[in-house]
């Protein structure tokens, strides 16, 4: 298994952590990983091939540039791609991965998305819209690919402790980490028979906004349902 990812504190780093400690070969690419000499040093004295590898978010070449090295030079399959970046790294990333992951009919896309991105927040419309795209984006692909036996899910976070989120937040970056993993990799308690699903809510405030997003459809049904029905071709 290998996991490129985009490795800021928080989730991407508990994630990538617990990619190692399970034994799968990973790959990390942050901007600029001169930036943190010891989690380099960290990845890379795990002895298995894991590496820790410079991705320019900007330059939309890059992503192919890298995934060619690796697939092709160093003869790394790139079986799992999590995203824990923006929607347009989403998009040029995904389109460098998913023809290896077609010509082999397996892979797996994950993308580390928001509570926001679910239900509209106020004064969280810029970030919360841009995770929304993502979370689309995904659905879509999840169709698109699956008869490639490609899986694809977002996991809308809700808040948890880590530098971007809120130091009070109750989510556990560790549990969340295993959850993803789990559903990743279609195996223990979180994922094993859950394969099929595009979305994984990961804390309570997530929950709360996957029911609004539920309340509010079943409303929008209840109050025009007979005049979705009505607008046909006579």
């Amino acid at each position: 298994m290998s996991d490129l990812s985009r490795y800021p504190p928080g989730i991407g780093l508990a994630l990538a952590r617990h990619v190692l400690d399970n034994g799968h070969l990973l790959v990390a690419t942050p901007r600029n990983p001169a930036k943190t000499p010891e989690l380099v040093k960290e990845v890379e004295a795990n002895g298995n091939g894991s590496r820790w590898l410079t991705l320019d978010v900007d330059d939309p070449e890059a992503a192919g540039r890298l995934v060619r090295r690796l697939e092709g030079e160093d003869g790394i399959s790139i079986n799992v791609l999590v995203n824990n970046a923006g929607f347009a790294i989403l998009q040029t990333v995904e389109h460098a991965v998913l023809p290896g992951m077609r010509r082999r009919r397996f892979g797996v896309i994950v993308y580390i998305s928001t509570g926001s991105g679910l239900e509209a927040r106020p004064s969280m419309s810029n970030y919360g819209s841009a995770k929304a795209a993502g979370d689309a984006l995904i659905k879509t692909l999840a169709k698109e690919v699956a008869a490639f036996n490609i899986r694809a899910f977002y996991a809308s976070l809700g808040a948890f402790q880590t530098k971007m989120g809120a130091p009070s937040g109750e989510g556990d970056p560790a549990r969340a980490t295993k959850a993803i993993f789990d559903l990743a990799t279609a195996q223990g308690s979180d994922g094993k028979g859950r394969e099929a699903k595009t979305l994984l809510p990961l804390g309570r405030d997530a929950a709360v906004r996957a029911q609004e997003v539920r309340d509010s459809l079943d409303h929008a049904l209840d109050v025009f349902g007979d005049v979705a029905n009505n607008v046909r071709c006579d």
